[in-house]
């Protein structure tokens, strides 16, 4: 038997219940500082990472 969601969120276009809720919405997240005011925010750790997808030859 599942356990009922614990999640419940309210969109413009309705609500929706979940299990988990994920929100990856980048560096810059305002979900993060409206959800955890307090939060200092992301920290330049030194590091560049870059990411390519291609064709195989």
């Amino acid at each position: 038997m599942l356990a009922p969601p614990s999640v419940r969120l309210t969109l413009k276009d309705g609500a929706l219940e979940a299990d988990v809720v994920v929100a990856a919405d980048g560096v810059g997240s305002r979900l993060r500082a409206q959800l955890f005011p307090r939060h200092p925010g992301a920290v330049h750790s030194g590091s560049t990472v870059r990411h390519a997808i291609t064709e195989r030859p």
